[in-house]
Formats: structure tokens, C-alpha cells, sequence
């Protein structure tokens, strides 16, 4: 193989090789990509959740709230109800 011949041909293994390298990065790439796109999906989805989980949290605090409410105004009711009745008695033994 005459030395000019050889470079060629070492050019030619140069380029093949090159090609391949891009390939390889190419594929390391688009590996890489498709990793940072999964952590994005896993990070959306647990900041969902969490914001699932603090939506239900202050739905039930309200909830809880409602109801103490609504019970301390059953209680206000009765013992209003029972202060008209011992007024009513009280006027009726006069």
C-alpha cells in the first residue's frame, strides 16, 4: 500500500469513525433527554399530588369548621329554647 494510498484510507477510517462517535453521541443525547423528561413528568406529578393532598387538607379543615359551627349554634339555639321555657314557667307561678 503506497503511503498516500494508507492516508486515505486511514481518513476514510477517521471519518467512519467520527460518524460512529456522532451516533454515539447522538444516542447519549437523546438518552440523556429522555432522563430529564422523565425527572420533569416525576417532579409534575408529585408537585400534583402535593397540591391534591393540601386541597383535601383545607376541604376537610373547612368542613370540620362548618361543622363545630353549625353544633355550637344547635347549642345556642337550645339554650335559648330552654331560657324562654324557664321564663315562661317562672311567669306562669306568679
Amino acid at each position: 500500500v503506497a503511503p498516500a494510498e494508507a492516508h486515505v484510507q486511514h481518513a476514510q477510517v477517521e471519518r467512519v469513525k467520527s460518524a460512529y462517535e456522532q451516533q454515539q453521541e447522538q444516542q447519549r443525547l437523546a438518552a440523556q433527554l429522555a432522563e430529564e423528561r422523565r425527572q420533569l413528568h416525576l417532579r409534575q406529578e408529585t408537585l400534583q399530588k402535593q397540591q391534591l393532598q393540601q386541597q383535601k387538607e383545607r376541604e376537610e379543615k373547612l368542613r370540620l369548621q362548618k361543622e363545630r359551627e353549625e353544633q355550637q349554634n344547635r347549642e345556642a339555639d337550645l339554650k335559648e329554647q330552654q331560657l324562654r321555657q324557664e321564663m315562661l314557667r317562672s311567669e306562669t307561678l306568679r
